[in-house]
């Protein structure tokens, strides 16, 4: 799967005066039309009262084969879902923490396409047990460049979240909802790319039907020498 060359394009010279830095980080909370759900903080795994799958660690996922492409660093399933109707809108804030680990302070990284994916929980009655290694995702939206040149990850760089919406015709059930943040601040290197993918659980409600036309395996979604992975 290759993203658009007008979604990834931009200048060398752009990466080569980011800054570089250690921190990183993970969801911290999620909105569904207004109810928010918070998630544990970085590296706590004993608490699972959450829709959110709890991370083990704030760094990145590298490489395209590691199952850790599929939720990131995750320590454990979350014990709660949450309620969502077709067409319903998520706001997705992510956070950093600093080297400490101790305390919360805005995503760091600017320059990147936020993805967004959904997986079933088949064989399961709902996704607090699911195991996602062999699931089969579909795409549901993307976000790279603005009209201005700047990419809506500039939104969580400046503390805000962003948006993204459950298919309007999408057919009732229990889906994981996975959500991904590629920093391509050293994506000029092979295997530069770093992959920030989190995972959250749904229960979608309504009458639709819809279901995805297709629909792929993670990982197996990236190459690494792909458009927008190697620039």
């Amino acid at each position: 799967m290759q993203f658009s060359r007008r979604l990834l394009s931009f200048s060398l010279a752009l990466i080569a005066a980011l800054p570089l830095a250690s921190a990183h980080g993970a969801i911290g909370s999620i909105t569904i039309d207004g109810t928010v759900y918070k998630g544990n903080f970085i590296g706590d795994v004993t608490s699972t009262n959450t829709v959110i799958r709890p991370p083990t660690s704030k760094d990145p996922v590298k490489g395209n084969t590691t199952a850790e492409l599929i939720c990131g660093k995750v320590g454990g399933k979350a014990a709660l879902i949450a309620d969502a109707m077709p067409g319903s809108k998520i706001d997705v804030l992510w956070q950093d923490t600093d080297d400490t680990g101790t305390q919360v302070i805005p995503w760091i990284h600017k320059v990147g396409p936020i993805m967004s994916y959904m997986a079933e929980c088949t064989g399961v009655s709902d996704c607090s047990t699911f195991d996602p290694t062999n699931a089969s995702w579909f795409k549901t939206d993307q976000l790279g460049l603005r009209e201005d040149g700047t990419w809506f990850t500039l939104d969580l760089f400046n503390g805000k979240s962003v948006s993204t919406t459950i298919p309007q015709n999408l057919k009732a059930g229990n889906y994981l909802f996975r959500h991904e943040l590629i920093a391509l601040h050293t994506a000029d290197t092979l295997n530069g790319v770093e992959f920030y993918p989190s995972c959250f659980q749904l229960r979608v409600g309504g009458n639709e039907s819809g279901a995805p036309n297709a629909t792929a395996a993670i990982p197996g979604i990236y190459g690494l020498t792909d458009p927008g992975i190697l620039i």
